[in-house]
């Protein structure tokens, strides 16, 4: 009877023992489930706030996009911009709250922002300034140094006098005006002088212009020499003072139907031998001659393409418009202008990036000119000065916005900007 008894009790036990093995393993697949349902949302959420994007743009004060500007949000640098523009990636927990956004770039003042982040949020834009600039003007007689007392300061396109010089010939223009690489038209007339108006770029956060005044005269006004002023369409083409330069480089056309002749950048053999071309003209001052060769060239279908034969024509003509007595050749500088207008048609064949900035040049020199052509029309002079200023200032801002301003041809665009500006 007490062995029947002992083997009830252990059966009871190991029963007892077995229930609860299985009482905890439930509760730990219960904890284990829980814990993978957690994470799964966690890992859930996490995903889904990283796949937010915030699209920044920076302009500056001309509502130009502004590469390298370094973009700083909630005080965390996140880059520099490309193209004006770059991505902030955010999560839904910032959705219903403001973020600090900054702008910083040399040369432009800071942008700083709030925004309020929203679910369907459109891109921010932030403008950045270029910092202001004071521009003393002083003036001074051309052939003395002497500074002008009472000369009248007219400033842009403005018709009511800005003010006057004083004892010094100094004339400050009040600050907020004009902003770092602005082009500031300035007109300055006095009793006894000529009247000169010029474009003064501004450079310096303090910046000081003198400017000299000639005396009036009775002489006949000077007529501009090309031969000495103008500098040739060739200037960055040049490799060697002794050697003839290339045609520039012309990018391979997908265009239908474009011909193997239309993508050459040498002169095709049969037309003339070297020491005959156009280029040796060209170098030698034989402009005539080396017009006739282009001509020759450009008449022909597989080279009326060629945007480089066509700059070349336009400043052969500039350089044979004008006679020994300063006259100028009314249908040379209308062929130099159509000539030039040609060029700029096909310049997007142009690997250089120079190469638009001269074609502007040479029509503002052409419209330059045929201003002065037409002294006694008034409507004509007009139509032609405006057209001079307009090129003239394209292909001065692609030389700037390119870093080629230190070179002949830059130079020639500016003096010949202020001349227009001033004298025609």
């Amino acid at each position: 009877m007490t062995i029947g008894r002992n083997k009830s009790k252990g059966k009871a036990m190991i029963m007892r023992q077995s229930g609860k093995i299985t009482f905890f393993g439930i509760v730990l697949t219960v904890v284990i489930l829980l814990a993978a349902v957690i994470m799964i949302m966690i890992i859930g959420e996490v995903t889904k706030k990283e796949k937010a994007s915030l699209v920044i743009k920076v302009i500056n004060d001309k509502n130009e996009p502004i590469n390298g500007a370094l973009v700083i949000v909630k005080d965390k640098q996140i880059g520099y911009t490309q193209g004006g523009v770059i991505h902030y990636v955010y999560t839904t927990d910032d959705v219903g709250n403001e973020i600090n956004i900054k702008c910083r770039l040399q040369n432009y003042q800071d942008a700083d922002t709030n925004i309020l982040i929203e679910s369907n949020q459109m891109p921010v834009s932030l403008m950045m300034y270029r910092p202001l600039v004071s521009l003393t003007i002083v003036v001074k007689d051309s052939a003395t140094s002497a500074p002008i007392n009472g000369a009248s300061i007219y400033v842009g396109t403005d018709s009511i006098k800005s003010g006057s010089t004083d004892a010094d010939g100094g004339f400050s223009i009040a600050g907020g005006k004009f902003r770092l690489n602005d082009d500031v038209s300035i007109r300055i007339e006095a009793n006894g002088y000529q009247k000169m108006e010029k474009y003064i770029y501004t450079t310096s956060i303090n910046q000081q212009e003198t400017i000299l005044l000639t005396k009036k005269t009775v002489s006949a006004p000077v007529i501009v020499s090309k031969k000495v002023d103008s500098p040739s369409a060739l200037i960055f083409a040049r490799k060697s003072e002794s050697k003839a330069p290339e045609p520039v480089a012309v990018k391979q056309t997908t265009e239908p139907g474009a011909s193997k002749a239309e993508l050459e950048t040498e002169i095709p053999s049969g037309i003339a031998p070297k020491e005959d071309s156009a280029f040796y003209y060209y170098t030698n001052g034989k402009y005539e001659q080396a017009l006739n060769i282009y001509r020759s060239l450009t008449a022909q279908t597989e080279w009326s393409v060629r945007p480089d034969f066509w700059l070349y024509s336009a400043d052969c003509a500039l350089h044979i418009a004008c006679d020994a007595h300063g006259v100028f050749n009314t249908a040379i500088l209308l062929d130099a202008l159509k000539y030039a207008d040609n060029a700029e048609r096909f310049q997007n064949r142009v690997v250089e990036k120079w190469f638009p900035a001269v074609v502007q040049i040479k029509k503002g020199e052409a419209n330059a000119y045929l201003c002065e052509a037409n002294i006694n029309n008034a409507s004509r002079r007009a139509e032609y000065r405006q057209s001079a200023l307009r090129n003239l200032n394209n292909g001065i801002n692609i030389l700037r916005n390119e870093k080629l301003i230190d070179n002949e041809l830059y130079r020639f665009a500016l003096s010949m900007r202020d001349r227009v500006a001033g004298s025609y």
